[in-house]
């Protein structure tokens, strides 16, 4: 788990999650909520993710991957830390195929966006969760 900035390049990531803020989103949030939400994302994979870096990128990852992320997200916005009137409003988990390019797959990288609204409901900081698998044989 590392708070470094991304590698341009997937093959130069080293075995592990990184978690980097995207460039689109809302991005006149200030920057004290920008990193308590980064935070408690990275506390997220930190503690309940880090088994993924063994395994590999199929569909059945990504699914236990987006209902840990989603389990988590949902107890920020039950305890308010997530602003929305539904989970929608507060949060999203993007794990699709779309967003998994050939080469990411071919290079071991696994990337899930996920969005948080922690000052008004639908206003997004959007987050993208890199997992380099470590390479087996």
């Amino acid at each position: 788990m590392t708070n470094a900035p991304l590698p341009l390049s997937n093959e130069l990531l080293a075995p592990g999650i990184y978690v980097d803020e995207s460039a689109s989103g809302v991005l006149d949030m200030p920057a004290l909520t920008r990193e308590l939400a980064r935070a408690s994302l990275n506390q997220i994979c930190q503690r309940e993710l880090a088994w993924l870096i063994y395994e590999t990128n199929t569909p059945e990852i990504r699914v236990q991957l987006k209902e840990t992320l989603r389990g988590h997200l949902v107890m920020l916005w039950a305890k308010d830390a997530l602003q929305g009137r539904s989970a929608t409003e507060a949060f999203f988990i993007r794990c699709e195929e779309a967003l998994i390019a050939q080469a990411d797959i071919d290079n071991g990288v696994l990337t899930c966006e996920v969005g948080m609204a922690p000052v008004h409901p639908s206003e997004f900081i959007i987050f993208r969760i890199r997992i380099r698998f470590v390479r087996r044989g």
